[in-house]
């Protein structure tokens, strides 16, 4: 008798471990106050100095700020500048550990400094970080920054992103009459409000085609490139990819209806067990 209630209990704790074990894949938590960022890898396209390094980007300090190479600087003066700098637009990436649900993205332009925000970009997140499922979430062609006002965007549904990538590919070359001739950005942040909708695999979307290329004087030359920097510290609790479109709210009441069966099963199993020999 010992041995058939063991053997009831056993099965009873592998199915409820079972179930509860895809807690760690759907449950994430929303919170408006956690960015998401905080801590994770960081790479960029270039660098001017190690006064204006990518991680300053995600320090959560908005006097601090990431500075591209400097740009060509145009023929003439308050003409757009295009972002190529040794052939490619300028971007910044952030590497998460793991992927994790985002509904807002926050990118705040360096302070007081608003024309060295790019005036055309594009914010793009990858589930896996794999070049091919990156999707566009927002794209501007003609936006001014007044160096205060972070850009904000509020998604309508929910998406998973394992890396999230900034885009810039055109922006303002004057300040005051100075050339500054440098894409700038103070901070970027996600988080998970819980306040979009639920989470929908987006079709991806294809890159807009650049512009034409202004004439350039002379050819910069990158100071320094932007490695990724490792870190150990956690995202929080991996959604993990549904294709099904669920919330992580619908999938742990599957779940706890799942671990409640279960349970069922090892109380019938063991009142079966006594009865049988009880008849005995």
């Amino acid at each position: 008798m010992k041995n058939k209630i063991l053997a009831a209990v056993i099965s009873g704790i592998i199915l409820i471990s079972g179930s509860f074990g895809n807690l760690e894949i759907f449950a994430q938590e929303a919170d408006a106050d956690k960015n998401l960022l905080s801590g994770a890898d960081i790479e960029a396209s270039s660098v001017v100095n190690d006064g204006f390094l990518p991680e300053n980007a995600f320090d959560g300090d908005v006097e601090t700020a990431w500075s591209s190479g400097r740009l060509a600087e145009p023929e003439e003066a308050g003409e757009k500048l295009v972002l190529e700098f040794e052939d490619e637009y300028q971007w910044i990436e952030a590497y998460l550990s793991e992927a994790v649900y985002v509904d807002k993205i926050v990118i705040y332009p360096r302070k007081d400094i608003g024309r060295t925000f790019p005036t055309a970009f594009i914010v793009e997140v990858s589930p896996t970080a794999n070049e091919s499922d990156y999707v566009i979430v927002a794209e501007e062609k003609d936006y001014t920054s007044d160096g205060v006002t972070p850009y904000v965007i509020e998604l309508e549904n929910t998406v998973l992103a394992k890396s999230i990538r900034f885009t810039g590919s055109e922006v303002f070359p004057e300040v005051e009459g100075e050339w500054v001739c440098y894409m700038q950005i103070s901070e970027m942040e996600a988080y998970y409000t819980g306040k979009g909708g639920e989470y929908i695999a987006p079709e991806q979307t294809a890159t807009p085609e650049k512009t034409a290329t202004p004439e350039r004087t002379e050819t910069p030359e990158r100071t320094q490139t932007a490695v990724r920097t490792e870190t150990t510290v956690g995202t929080g609790v991996t959604p993990g990819a549904q294709n099904d479109g669920g919330t992580g709210g619908q999938n742990t009441t599957i779940i706890i209806v799942v671990a409640v069966i279960a349970a069922v099963i090892i109380v019938a199993g063991i009142i079966t067990i006594i009865v049988r020999r009880k008849n005995k």
